[in-house]
């Protein structure tokens, strides 16, 4: 069993779960306070439990479960393939994660305390990465070519319109999100983490 212990407001965990789901692992979540990650492992959340293994940071996560989990196949074997999806995987971490956290950041803050210099950088800095996703989409559905961890990785793109990023002139891009939305792994995620959320409100 994978026990995902997180925030209610991560960003990470929805690719987490939505990982959990396609490759059909054993998983239940615990909710946490931000002060537990700190505390009990010297570093933020989401942490993975895995019998003594303790894990943190959405790629180690996706990475470790699609390897150990029996008939996952978000990994390719061959060597290549591989290597492709974890380049897409690192492209993620090195051009989006910063622009997109200060953006969620930026959209927090009251009106008067908005920085329309920083959203301006970051929003061109994300127009810049996004033409490079969308030349890699050309003439391919998912990132690698089969769908794999580096698509899990990028379902987190789906935010970008509620933290005012335009898609409209990227298509290919537009188009990829909706057929990972269209996924039925996806959409149990979703409802999983609905619930969960709306469990622990009313509780």
């Amino acid at each position: 069993m994978l026990i995902l212990h997180a925030t209610r407001d991560c960003g990470q965990t929805p690719r987490i779960v939505f990982a959990f789901e396609e490759i059909g692992a054993p998983w239940r979540l615990v909710w946490r306070d931000g002060g537990y990650f700190l505390e009990n492992f010297g570093g933020p959340g989401p942490l993975l439990e895995d019998g003594e293994l303790r894990l943190s940071y959405s790629g180690p996560i996706i990475r470790h479960a699609a390897r150990t989990v029996p008939g996952a196949r978000l990994l390719p074997s061959d060597p290549g393939q591989l290597a492709m999806v974890e380049q897409w995987m690192d492209f993620y971490l090195i051009g989006f994660r910063v622009p997109i956290i200060t953006l969620a950041q930026q959209r927090a803050q009251p009106a008067d305390r908005k920085d329309a210099v920083l959203i301006q950088r970051e929003t061109a800095g994300l127009h810049r990465v996004l033409a490079t996703l969308e030349r890699q989409l050309a003439s391919r559905e998912y990132i690698a070519g089969e769908f794999s961890a580096a698509d899990v990785t990028y379902s987190a793109l789906s935010m970008l319109p509620r933290l005012g990023v335009d898609l409209a002139a990227f298509p290919r891009t537009e188009q990829y999100l909706a057929r990972i939305a269209a996924r039925p792994a996806w959409a149990r995620s979703q409802a999983l983490l609905d619930a969960a959320r709306a469990a622990t409100a009313s509780a």
